[in-house]
């Protein structure tokens, strides 16, 4: 169980850092295609800030605090910032919402596989769920990073 509640801790973490890097991008965006970016960085927070909460409700459930101070969320989120990228190149911000996102997918599934090793259907089909969110979204992120790159 205490794996379990760990990967729960690291995806809470992970997935806040990817929720305030896409709303910082929703903010800051430009370029001609600013309207488009701007609603779809919007899209992808507000599903990550409803996820937060959610994988806070399943570590509470186990019998555990759930994490929420910066400095724990920084240490043991897997998802990093990246320093010294342009605030508001929209390449630069999908390129970067994409390694977090693929991230996030690897450790989703390995907290499938341990959920599912210990029987809790519950929280099992709850990442189930989440890996088919980040898997829409790097669907998206992809064809956008091909329209914008020009491929």
């Amino acid at each position: 169980m205490e794996a379990l509640i760990q990967q729960l801790r690291l995806l809470q973490s992970s997935t806040f850092i990817y929720y305030t890097k896409a709303h910082g991008y929703h903010w800051n965006v430009e370029g001609i295609l600013f309207n488009e970016f701007h609603e779809f960085f919007e899209d992808i927070y507000t599903d990550a800030y409803e996820a937060v909460d959610t994988y806070a409700e399943w570590i509470r459930s186990f019998g555990q605090k759930a994490t929420f101070d910066a400095p724990t969320v920084f240490a043991t989120s897997a998802v990093k910032y990246d320093l010294g990228q342009e605030a508001n190149n929209p390449v630069q911000m999908l390129q970067s919402l994409l390694t977090s996102n693929e991230q996030i997918i690897t450790d989703l599934k390995n907290a499938f596989n341990t959920a599912s090793g210990a029987n809790e259907q519950g929280v099992a089909n709850f990442f189930a769920d989440r890996i088919t969110a980040h898997e829409k979204f790097r669907w998206k992120i992809t064809a956008s990073l091909k329209t914008t790159m020009g491929n």
